[in-house]
């Protein structure tokens, strides 16, 4: 587990970066968390890595992912404020935690990009916002990929309906909402 109030930085050069424990805790938090697995994958589409970008209290962090191979991230608790995710060899799968609570959205920037080789697949427990400039693109450098937008993801609060705020740019084929 990697912790802190402030910025966490991992870096894998040549491996990935894994949930070792296999459990639904976050394993890593700050107020930012920056992943870099230059030679492999952030967590893999059966154990996606558990990540708290809000850790100190009243914060909002933001992540930043980089991967060879993948990345599969859960945000264990409230909202995740993506900065960038690119998979150059692989596919993208972020998530937020559903509970009874609101406020588990999924926030892209302006300047948020997120880029997959493959299919990227976002699960969002409440409500997606995008702003003008966001670039979602699945597929790069292929002839297309899936992009999968997930509202409500989980369910845990049934009745509450999800918001889809879809600004920017989104490349992917198809593209499913």
């Amino acid at each position: 587990h990697a912790f802190s109030t402030g910025l966490v930085t991992l870096t894998a050069e040549k491996g990935s970066i894994l949930d070792g424990l296999n459990d639904t805790a976050a394993d890593v938090a700050g107020t930012d968390v920056l992943l870099q697995a230059t030679g492999g994958a952030i967590g893999t589409a059966t154990k996606p890595l558990d990540i708290n970008t809000a850790a100190a209290a009243g914060s909002t962090g933001e992540l930043t992912a980089l991967a060879a191979t993948g990345i599969f991230a859960t945000e264990t608790l409230g909202s995740l404020t993506v900065a960038e995710a690119r998979a150059l060899g692989g596919n993208i799968q972020l998530q937020t935690t559903d509970t009874s609570a609101s406020g588990e959205d999924l926030l892209l920037k302006a300047t948020t990009q997120i880029i997959a080789q493959g299919f990227i697949d976002l699960r969002i427990a409440d409500n997606l916002g995008s702003k003008a400039g966001t670039l979602v693109q699945a597929g790069q450098g292929t002839s297309g990929a899936p992009l999968i937008v997930r509202g409500d993801f989980g369910n845990a609060d049934p009745g509450v309906p999800t918001n889809i705020d879809l600004q920017g740019t989104w490349i992917g084929r198809p593209i499913q909402i």
